[in-house]
């Protein structure tokens, strides 16, 4: 959660599209990593596999609107494969 949060606060208050677009490819990594590795008595909503993937798919979206307006080709083209190369526990 705490990559999502940054993300979106370089994203739409620093206005760093760059840095938050890094920070949204890590929350779907670690959200995606969550749904494997829950403890069965997690209790907190956001964790629970209800919640984690619609914000997966919640921030691919996302990514896929805001990767095309990265100046950084190198940088457009290493997230969009890293997000192809994530295999999705759902």
């Amino acid at each position: 959660m705490c990559f999502h949060k940054m993300g979106t606060i370089y994203h739409l208050r620093l206005d760093d599209l760059e840095s938050g677009c890094l920070f949204y490819r890590e929350a779907v990594e670690n959200y995606n990593n969550s749904l494997i590795s829950q403890h069965p008595l997690q209790k907190s909503l956001w964790s629970k596999q209800e919640s984690l993937i619609p914000k997966i798919l919640e921030l691919k979206d996302l990514l896929e609107e805001l990767l095309p307006k990265l100046e950084n080709f190198k940088l457009r083209e290493r997230i969009y494969n890293d997000l192809k190369s994530i295999h999705y526990n759902f």
